[in-house]
């Protein structure tokens, strides 16, 4: 392969993808390639050297996706007879991972310049903008390798593919509504529910119209020919501009990786209780030396904020650190609280910080103002009225 092959490929051009059909190495670029999409996708909110996979997950998920799309192909379009099946699937794999740089799309920071909802909104795109383009380089590559026409290739593509999304959008959304545990969710959780439903649903209508039109379409239904192509040497400098573009990414990581590191440790903390530890390493920092495209731990949209950490929070700690927890605590108790704060938890979160519980009874009087409220509103108040019942605390 030429060193413009990489970027012809992404453009479907058809002499880079007959190259690379005749280059037994080509896996290896791949490979490489998934690495650097690995980065580009988890760079600002995993930390790799304690979350390995990082790395892992996208060759379990591509090798998955690929053998059951070949196998879905390969029965449609019949190009085992032309070959040998396994150098084939190796072939089909060096596609499937040298579309690997589209991915590259979801190292966009948005996050670092919009809101949270509008960021979640680009991101949705870029995976709208990632998938199509996968698809259509697979198809793309298929069509020019067998001979079959390009319309039918898709429909052999995009079945499995269009399968394998309705299933991955089905647990995603089981995950979604999991998150609530009978909350409210946040409007960029909210929002992600209704991509992923809408996702669902598009897929599974695809699925349906690939399968009924493969049938009816007339032009080019076998193969002509198989994926590979006899063994060729071109020039080697891929194999430089590969590793040069992994290397690239791994630096442009590293800054970010270090408030990842920070994020990971203080969570770290929380998780084991060990608040005066988490205090005092929170304390040493300042916020940017944490990712600032995510809450700050402990989320109180996807976990109860523990109030004793919060009732442990001295009046020396850095006025940034008390007022990412404070709104942390007002959120997580706005979203859930009656069956998860004791009456003893809420005597001492009275007793040591009044301000947040006045916000908080400040929100139930709104709630109590409003002319309708719904099933959860109408819950929360519920529960949080029974609280101060409870409590032998006089209420304002």
């Amino acid at each position: 392969m030429r060193p413009s092959d990489l970027l012809f490929f992404l453009l479907g051009y058809r002499g880079s993808i007959e190259r690379i059909a005749a280059d037994r190495r080509a896996w290896l670029i791949g490979a490489i390639l998934v690495l650097t999409a690995g980065i580009a996708r988890n760079y600002d909110h995993l930390y790799f050297p304690q979350e390995p996979e990082t790395f892992v997950g996208p060759f379990v998920a591509s090798l998955f996706s690929t053998v059951f799309i070949f196998i879905w192909a390969n029965c449609v379009l019949r190009f085992r007879k032309l070959g040998e099946s396994g150098l084939q699937l190796l072939v089909f794999l060096s596609l499937f991972w040298l579309t690997a740089p589209c991915a590259w799309l979801y190292g966009i920071p948005v996050e670092s310049w919009t809101d949270l909802l509008t960021a979640t909104k680009w991101n949705v795109a870029f995976l709208a903008i990632v998938s199509i383009w996968r698809v259509a380089l697979i198809t793309r590559s298929t069509s020019v390798l067998t001979g079959v026409h390009w319309l039918r290739c898709l429909c052999a593509i995009l079945a499995p593919a269009s399968l394998e999304m309705w299933i991955g959008s089905y647990f995603q959304s089981l995950s979604l509504v999991g998150i609530m545990g009978g909350v409210r969710l946040h409007p960029h959780h909210e929002y992600l529910l209704k991509a992923t439903e809408f996702t669902m649903i598009g897929a599974l209508i695809l699925f349906f119209i690939s399968v009924v039109a493969t049938p009816l379409i007339k032009s080019g239904q076998q193969a002509a020919h198989p994926l590979h192509r006899a063994p060729a040497t071109h020039g080697s400098g891929l194999w430089i501009v590969a590793p040069l573009i992994l290397t690239v990414w791994v630096l442009v990581s590293i800054p970010m990786q270090a408030k990842v590191r920070n994020r990971y440790h203080l969570e770290t903390l929380l998780r084991s209780h060990q608040y005066e530890e988490a205090i005092r390493f929170a304390a040493q920092h300042s916020r940017s030396d944490f990712p600032h495209v995510h809450f700050f731990p402990p989320d109180p949209y996807q976990n109860r904020f523990d109030l004793e950490l919060y009732t442990q929070i001295p009046n020396s700690a850095p006025e940034w650190l008390k007022r990412e927890w404070h709104e942390n605590a007002v959120t997580s108790l706005k979203e859930s609280l009656g069956s998860f704060v004791e009456v003893e938890e809420w005597k001492t979160l009275e007793a040591r910080r009044p301000d947040l519980v006045a916000e908080i009874r400040k929100f139930a009087e709104q709630l109590r103002s409003q002319p309708s409220r719904s099933y959860r509103e109408a819950r929360w108040l519920k529960e949080f009225e029974e609280l101060e019942r409870e409590s032998p605390t006089p209420t304002l």
